[in-house]
């Protein structure tokens, strides 16, 4: 490198690095890869998580809405958010887009356990929600092998896509 700046450019590019940092960006990518991150974690704590509250899961049968969302540490069970599942298509919307599973029928029931699905065997999924819309309940259990489905938050944070 030159002690101080000239008045002409240089011919043609350098071989060697410049020995500082520069201020101004490269124009084009280097080749040199940029440092790996630390395997030590930080010494200070972090700020608190944010809670996600959104559409759960429980296959407890001893534990209603209510119960999992408090257990799971995610506020309370929104049951006029459940009783909002009242069509086909939106409990199929709802298992998709929350849980991956792809509903292999749909059925209406007038039961309080509703938003649920159920694997019947072999992958082959059971859906269910009610039309009467006052059928789901927070306080409501499951039984056998089926999946409850819990809204714990807002309307906002458990869409129905």
């Amino acid at each position: 490198p030159t002690t101080s700046p000239t008045t002409s450019p240089t011919t043609s590019p350098t071989t060697s690095p410049t020995t500082s940092p520069t201020t101004s960006p490269t124009t084009s990518p280097t080749t040199s890869p940029t440092t790996s991150p630390t395997t030590s974690p930080t010494t200070s704590p972090t700020s608190s998580p944010s809670v996600t509250r959104a559409w759960i899961t429980s296959t407890d049968t001893t534990e209603n809405c209510n119960q999992h969302c408090t257990t799971a540490g995610l506020g309370t069970c929104n049951e006029s958010r459940m009783r909002e599942i009242d069509a086909m298509g939106e409990i199929s919307n709802v298992v998709e887009a929350n849980f991956g599973i792809t509903c292999n029928s749909e059925s209406d029931v007038n039961s309080a356990n509703v938003p649920n699905f159920e694997d019947t065997g072999g992958g082959i999924f059971v859906c269910r929600y009610s039309t009467t819309g006052t059928a789901s309940s927070c306080a409501a259990v499951t039984s056998g092998t089926i999946t409850r489905i819990c809204c714990c938050g807002t309307d906002a944070e458990c869409p129905i896509p």
